[in-house]
């Protein structure tokens, strides 16, 4: 009896899980075609950052990840988010890249965004958002495939934009040395 009660626990888990992802609530819009073309097509283009009193929390029943963060990020400035585990480094992140979306309604929340060059990355569409930014990982990784493949995993850049790139990083003499140079394969 032991065992069949156990094995009906397990069983009810599961069910309990697919149900549970029922209620995940889905991302934002990948497009907005009419927020998305007013953005220019060079943006952003200085990289100011602005987060205006942003409350973040990553379910309805925790706390708050961001109380109120307000912050201004010059153009061109480069920064480094330091502090202790539970901070708040990756909640920022989280918010800008709209993994986890900022509180909008209510009063407390209505004067809340973030901006990048002046445009609340609210209300654009994911791809737009996403596809504008970058981040520099802590942990560096190397994906099965070509050199050119790693640095433009979506074939959107020539290869001059690339050997740009490799010379912008002091690398470009080193990768003109190999053999297949961008196409050499980077699990050999």
């Amino acid at each position: 009896q032991m065992r069949l009660l156990l094995e009906v626990d397990v069983n009810m888990q599961r069910a309990q899980r697919v149900v549970d992802y029922l209620d995940i609530k889905s991302e934002a819009s990948d497009t907005i075609p009419e927020k998305d073309s007013q953005v220019s097509r060079g943006w952003p283009n200085k990289g100011e950052i602005t987060f205006s009193k942003v409350f973040m929390k990553y379910r309805e029943d925790l706390g708050f990840a961001l109380k109120g963060l307000s912050l201004q990020v010059p153009g061109g400035l480069k920064v480094a988010c330091i502090g202790r585990t539970g901070a708040g480094k990756s909640s920022i992140i989280q918010a800008m890249f709209r993994m986890t979306e900022i509180e909008k309604g209510g009063m407390d929340y209505k004067d809340s965004s973030i901006r990048i060059d002046g445009v609340n990355i609210g209300g654009i569409g994911l791809n737009l958002l996403r596809s504008r930014l970058s981040i520099i990982p802590q942990v560096p990784v190397v994906f099965t495939g070509t050199i050119k493949r790693n640095l433009d995993p979506f074939g959107n850049l020539s290869d001059y934009e690339l050997w740009k790139v490799l010379e912008d990083v002091g690398l470009k003499q080193h990768v003109a040395s190999l053999e297949h140079k961008l196409e050499t394969d980077m699990t050999v």
